[in-house]
């Protein structure tokens, strides 16, 4: 939670300096190094990199809501939030059911 109060923080900044698109793309470039880097190497190091797994969700998540709401109507902005919050854990759902079908870990 540590790293993704700090990219909360810094998201809105860094979205006035370089722009939602380079924000997002910063996010999920972000998220690729900490992947890669706790796929090579187990390492005492590794333990920041998990402590910034949220940085880079959180750093783009306050941005790209701030990007959508505007083209959703005020009278339906709370349904669409909550379609689009149980839609990404229903995702997940789905992810893991079939997980073990694919053998997959």
């Amino acid at each position: 939670m540590f790293g993704g109060a700090i990219g909360a923080a810094v998201s809105q900044r860094l979205m006035a300096r370089i722009g939602l698109r380079a924000l997002l793309l910063a996010s999920v470039l972000a998220q690729l190094i900490i992947i890669a880097g706790m796929s090579l190497v187990l390492h005492p190091v590794m333990l920041i990199l998990v402590m910034f797994r949220n940085f880079s969700m959180s750093m783009a998540h306050g941005p790209l809501l701030g990007a959508v709401a505007p083209h959703v109507s005020s009278a339906q902005r709370a349904t669409f939030l909550s379609a689009l919050s149980l839609s990404g854990r229903a995702a997940f759902s789905v992810v893991l059911a079939i997980r073990p079908m694919l053998k997959i870990g």
